[in-house]
């Protein structure tokens, strides 16, 4: 029992140590962050610029058929 007595005594001064080892790393550094907006934004660039080569593709295929006629 004498034996686990400085453990415990020394336990809650661990988590205090332990608990502002946590406030001053802060948030994670931005490499380890989920990229949220810059997936959005990717995800809204292409679907915007799908449309856009789809359009054309319409616009060439409708051309084309006018001119054969």
């Amino acid at each position: 029992m004498t034996e686990l007595t400085p453990v415990l005594a020394r336990r809650p001064a661990q988590d205090a140590q332990d608990a502002q080892a946590d406030v001053r790393a802060g948030p994670p550094p931005a490499s380890r962050r989920v990229p949220r907006d810059a997936v959005i934004r990717g995800v809204c660039i292409g679907f915007v610029l799908s449309l856009v080569l789809w359009g054309g593709l319409f616009a060439l295929v409708v051309a084309l058929h006018h001119l054969g006629r």
